[in-house]
């Protein structure tokens, strides 16, 4: 068994906003900052597995590894194109308790348990 983290890691390098320049921007600033990135071309992420050790805690997302003395293997690639201006919210729900055979979550990590009820009311939600 190996403890993994997995991450999406933007081809663009990671992009932020200072808090002054979040507040200076209008409400939904990201639909219009997205559609002229895509203009450009996909958005790329890298999918990756972090490798953690015996020393790294597992129930708590919030804590960062140091990923510079951690093992990366590359999973994959995600590419969005677009978005669709029409998509709706269909009956599935992302759900992180839902693992592939071959993996198993955390004991003891009470935060992916707490997260599916929330995704839940939120799919409830988004389709009313």
């Amino acid at each position: 068994k190996t403890t993994v983290k997995l991450k999406f890691e933007p081809v663009a390098g990671e992009l932020g906003l200072t808090d002054d320049e979040a507040k200076a921007k209008e409400e939904g600033f990201f639909t219009a900052e997205i559609e002229e990135r895509f203009k450009s071309g996909p958005v790329v992420f890298n999918f990756v597995a972090i490798v953690g050790t015996e020393a790294d805690p597992t129930d708590d997302p919030t804590v960062e590894w140091p990923e510079a003395d951690r093992r990366k293997f590359p999973l994959g690639t995600l590419s969005i194109a677009g978005r669709e201006d029409d998509a709706k919210c269909d009956a599935t729900t992302f759900d992180p308790t839902s693992l592939a055979d071959g993996l198993a979550g955390v004991p003891g990590d009470k935060i992916l348990p707490a997260r599916s009820g929330a995704y839940a009311v939120s799919l409830t939600r988004r389709s009313q």
